[in-house]
């Protein structure tokens, strides 16, 4: 992975789900070290590293299905050189699990 901040560095985006709201998976295994936060609410750090987690969990009561909803990312070491998200099914805990994906790119 090519990593185009050295941190720490805020990254925000916003998304509209594609559907009804419910609970998902949000995969952080090609970032550094950090934070994240779902329209306000700390959702925890990531540290894929460090492993085995590589996804966090969002309740889907976090999520707006009818208006936008925010994603903040505080990046502590060092970003992607094109920075995104995904939000999956399932988590993955061992990193060898295909699930379905929906991903958020930051500008």
């Amino acid at each position: 992975t090519l990593f185009r901040s050295t941190g720490p560095v805020f990254y925000s985006a916003h998304f509209q789900l594609p559907g009804p709201n419910h609970d998902t998976y949000l995969k952080v295994s090609h970032w550094s070290k950090g934070q994240v936060w779902i329209n306000g609410f700390n959702l925890g750090r990531y540290w894929p590293v460090r492993g085995p987690q590589q996804t966090l969990f969002v309740p889907g009561t976090l999520l707006e299905a009818s208006s936008l909803n925010n994603i903040t990312l505080l990046e502590l070491m060092g970003a992607p050189e094109k920075p995104w998200v995904t939000f999956i099914d399932r988590p993955i805990l061992n990193g060898t699990e295909t699930v379905k994906e929906m991903t958020i790119h930051f500008n």
